[in-house]
C-alpha cells in the first residue's frame, strides 16, 4: 500500500505539472464519470468472491470462474454505457475515439484488478493482494513518463492513448492469471453464488463512487480549473488514506472466518478510528504547503484539503457497519 500510494502521487503531480489545471480536469472528469460503471463490470461478484472464498476455500476457484463468467458478459455494455455517458455529461472533454479507448482500458483494468486482488485477498495471500494493486500505478507511471519524455510535449490525447494503453497491457497480463485459476473448478462451492448476489456490493461501491465523484462532471459544466483542483484535493486524502485502507482490507477476511466476530469487530474497529483521527490532524496540518509542491494555480486546493482532511473518520464508520452487515 505504501508503494501503491507514492506510485499514485507521483502519477498525479506528474499529471497536474504537466496537462495544467484546465487540462487535467478534462481528463479527471472522464475518469471520474467511468468509474460510475467499474463496480457493475462483472456485477459486482469480486466482493462475494472474497467473502465465499475466505468462508469455504477449498472451492475458491468455482467462485473464481463463475465471476469471471459475468465479468466477460458485462465488460462490453457497461463501456458503451459509460463513453455513452462521458460524452453526454463531459463537455469538449476529448474525441470519441480517444474516450472510448480511455473507457474500454478503464473498466478492464479497474474491474480485472478488484476481482484478482479480492480472490488472493480471500486466501489471505496478502503480497499477491498487493503486487498486483501496485502493478497497475506502476504500469500508467512508466507509460506517461516515457510519453513525456519521448514526445517532447503533453496534451490530452497522448496522456489519454499512454493511460489507457498501460491499462490494456495490465488487464492482458492479469487476465491469464485468473483464467489458469480456472482449471481447478471441479465443483461447486458450499456458498450461495448467483448473478445477482453481487448487485448489492455494485450499488453499494458506487454510493462511494457518486459521494467521491460526482461532483467533476458537475463542475466541469462551468469550469475544468476547479475540477482539477478539487480532484487533487480529494486525490491526496486517498493516498493519504491507503495504510488505513490497508488494515481493512488486511482485517475484513480474518473477521469473516470467524463466526461470532462481534468482540474483534469493537476492539479493531477502535483501533482504526484513532488511525483515522491521526490522519486527519496531520492531513489538515500539511495543506498549506500544496501550492508549494504543484504551483500557486493550486492555491484553491488548500481550504479543501483541510476540509475533506476528516472525511476518513467517517468512511471508517461507514467502513464498520457495513462489514457487519456482509458478516
Amino acid at each position: 500500500m505504501l508503494i501503491r500510494a507514492a506510485l499514485q502521487a507521483a502519477v498525479i503531480l506528474l499529471l497536474a505539472n504537466c496537462l495544467g489545471t484546465s487540462t487535467y480536469g478534462k481528463f479527471v472528469s472522464a475518469i471520474a464519470v467511468y468509474s460510475f460503471f467499474v463496480p457493475f463490470v462483472g456485477l459486482g461478484l469480486s466482493h462475494v468472491v472474497m467473502r465465499n472464498g475466505a468462508r469455504d476455500p477449498t472451492h475458491s476457484a468455482y467462485y473464481l470462474s463463475y465471476a469471471l463468467k459475468w465479468w466477460r458478459y458485462s465488460l462490453l455494455p457497461c463501456s458503451i454505457a459509460a463513453l455513452g455517458t462521458a460524452l453526454w455529461t463531459v463537455p469538449h472533454a476529448g474525441s470519441a475515439m480517444t474516450l472510448g479507448l480511455l473507457a474500454a482500458a478503464e473498466l478492464s483494468a479497474g474491474s480485472l484488478a478488484e476481482l484478482a486482488t479480492r480472490h488472493y485477498q480471500s486466501q489471505q495471500r496478502v503480497h499477491v493482494y498487493g503486487t498486483i494493486g501496485v502493478a497497475l500505478p506502476a504500469a500508467r507511471l512508466l507509460a506517461l513518463g516515457a510519453t513525456t519524455h519521448l514526445a517532447g510535449r503533453t496534451d490530452l490525447v497522448l496522456v489519454a492513448w499512454s493511460y489507457s494503453g498501460a491499462s490494456i497491457i495490465f488487464a492482458c497480463a492479469v487476465l491469464p492469471l485468473l483464467t489458469r485459476r480456472q482449471a481447478f473448478a471441479f465443483e461447486s462451492g458450499s456458498e450461495k453464488m448467483s448473478s445477482k448476489s453481487g448487485l448489492p456490493f455494485s450499488f453499494a461501491v458506487l454510493s462511494t463512487k457518486l459521494q467521491n465523484e460526482f461532483n467533476k462532471p458537475v463542475l466541469a459544466q462551468s469550469s475544468f480549473v476547479s475540477v482539477g483542483a478539487f480532484n487533487i484535493a480529494q486525490r491526496l486524502v486517498e493516498l493519504a488514506s491507503l495504510p488505513l485502507t490497508a488494515l481493512q482490507e488486511a482485517l475484513w477476511p480474518r473477521l469473516h472466518s470467524i463466526e461470532n466476530a462481534s468482540a474483534q469487530l469493537i476492539r479493531s474497529g477502535a483501533a482504526l478510528l484513532i488511525c483515522a483521527l491521526l490522519l486527519g490532524i496531520c492531513t489538515w496540518t500539511i495543506a498549506p504547503s500544496l501550492p508549494n509542491i504543484l504551483g500557486s494555480q493550486f492555491d484553491e486546493a488548500v481550504p479543501i484539503l483541510q476540509m475533506l482532511a476528516w472525511l476518513p473518520v467517517f468512511q471508517t464508520v461507514r467502513a464498520l457497519f457495513n462489514f457487519r452487515a456482509i458478516h
